[in-house]
């Protein structure tokens, strides 16, 4: 909240020149720093206004809908394990073209972890149509977000432009992601389903059958691996 001195201000824009002879990972923790903070969205504005952004990269550009998703993070209840400051730079790469990041990554040397999840934000955000589509099914919307990072779907719940689209992440990260079979692979074999592939292909529609409604406990989830065992069995052969 401080007003710069006229000289030192002056200053500032002359030596910003001289970032480009400061290291990548001198950068990169600066940048955490700003991030750890309370509102770094101030001190990311000052930088932008000093064309520090621009010289870290031309895609770097700070503007209102920045302001305003930084914002907004502080507003909600952040899933375990996912912190602001991973988020705030989620969020401040959302919008920019793969190419770039992955020049800014390389010059900042973020850490493999961190890549991962800025490149998952952008797998998600291009199935914002998908998403977008009103009466999907909760299987569908599984399918959609299933192993992405919590970090990378709640960016993505506060910057996607669609209401529809956030709401189903919404209920991806509250309620669907958590749905898991009564049954365990050991015992969809003593149902008759032989060991292999098919214990994960029947695994996967117990899932979606309880994502849909379609059954709703261990004795539902019974019959329907007998049945399914039963469709498998050969029918008795005729005689001529």
């Amino acid at each position: 909240g401080f007003s710069l001195e006229t000289g030192t201000l002056e200053l500032l824009r002359q030596c910003t020149a001289w970032l480009a002879t400061v290291s990548g990972d001198r950068i990169r923790h600066e940048l955490e720093l700003v991030l750890k903070e309370e509102v770094p969205e101030k001190a990311l504005k000052r930088a932008d206004e000093l064309d520090v952004l621009d010289r870290v990269h031309p895609s770097l550009i700070w503007d209102d809908w920045l302001s305003e998703t930084f914002a907004e993070v502080r507003t909600h209840k952040l899933p375990e394990g996912v912190s602001k400051p991973d988020l705030y730079l989620a969020l401040l790469c959302y919008r920019m073209p793969k190419k770039d990041l992955e020049q800014l990554a390389g010059y900042l040397r973020l850490s493999r972890a961190t890549m991962r999840m800025l490149n998952e934000s952008a797998e998600i955000r291009a199935k914002r149509d998908e998403l977008a589509r009103t009466g999907l099914a909760p299987s569908i919307i599984y399918e959609l977000l299933s192993g992405y990072s919590a970090t990378a779907l709640t960016a993505n719940l506060i910057a996607i432009s669609s209401q529809t689209a956030a709401e189903h992440i919404e209920l991806y990260l509250n309620v669907l992601r958590h749905v898991r079979p009564a049954l365990s692979g050991e015992a969809i074999k003593r149902l008759g389903i032989p060991a292999g592939k098919e214990i994960k292909l029947v695994l996967k529609k117990l899932r979606e059958a309880r994502l849909d409604g379609r059954i709703s406990s261990r004795r539902e989830e019974e019959e329907l691996v007998k049945a399914w065992a039963a469709e498998r069995q050969p029918g008795p052969s005729g005689s001529g």
